[in-house]
């Protein structure tokens, strides 16, 4: 997928701040990821237009997607759920410019193992 297609299909599918749960849902993870790696060198899309803001539903859908914590919560983990929340985190955080919307994403990065001094003791 090239950028274009890929704003293409941010724009048809992601103009609706009301569905932004159910598109997170309704797209396979691999999808979510072929359309983020064709617009991550081009964040934070600042050049005006109904895709800037398609774009950040795109990428707040992303997080919901790849959120360990966001029902429903697959049984078995698979190993690069992690690094694709934290690729969709990042490239949310490069397009907007208020953190209210990420903090609660925010909160969840912090790395469990930054916590083992505590476990150890």
């Amino acid at each position: 997928m090239n950028y274009s297609q890929a704003k293409d299909f941010i724009r048809k599918n992601f103009s609706e701040s009301s569905q932004i749960a159910e598109m997170a849902r309704v797209f396979e993870p691999s999808v979510f990821l072929e359309v983020l790696s064709a617009i991550e060198k081009y964040l934070p899309i600042d050049h005006g237009g109904t895709i800037v803001k398609s774009t950040k539903r795109f990428l707040f859908a992303g997080c919901l997607k790849f959120d360990r914590w966001n029902p429903p919560t697959p049984y078995v983990l698979d190993s690069e759920m992690r690094t694709s929340f934290d690729r969709f985190l990042s490239a949310l955080l490069l397009s907007e410019k208020d953190t209210s919307n990420t903090s609660g994403f925010l909160a969840k990065s912090v790395d469990s193992t930054q916590n083992k001094v505590f476990l150890d003791a």
